[in-house]
């Protein structure tokens, strides 16, 4: 893993990266469906592999989704380098 040249990740409120950096920094674990359901689409898995290239260090486990139809990958973070934290920290008020 090359922190050199490092993606670009838009920071914007609403998008599906904020999104799913929260959730991880809230100790919650993750799927796809969720994605779905908050209405910040599909592609989790890209997502989660540009996290991880900015040094994040996500877990993944496959279980079965809700319906048990097929398994889908469950992300969880391990940790989180502290630039990256603070990148997904609400700014205090003024």
């Amino acid at each position: 893993m090359s922190l050199g040249r490092q993606k670009f990740i838009p920071h914007r409120n609403g998008t599906m990266t904020v999104w799913a950096a929260v959730e991880l920094l809230k100790g919650h674990i993750i799927t796809t469906e969720d994605c779905i359901d908050s209405h910040h689409g599909w592609r989790l898995g890209a997502i989660i592999h540009a996290l991880r290239e900015r040094g994040w260090e996500i877990d993944t486990d496959m279980r079965p989704a809700r319906d048990g139809s097929r398994r889908i990958a469950h992300y969880s973070l391990v940790h989180a380098p502290e630039v990256e934290k603070a990148r997904y920290r609400k700014p205090k008020a003024a």
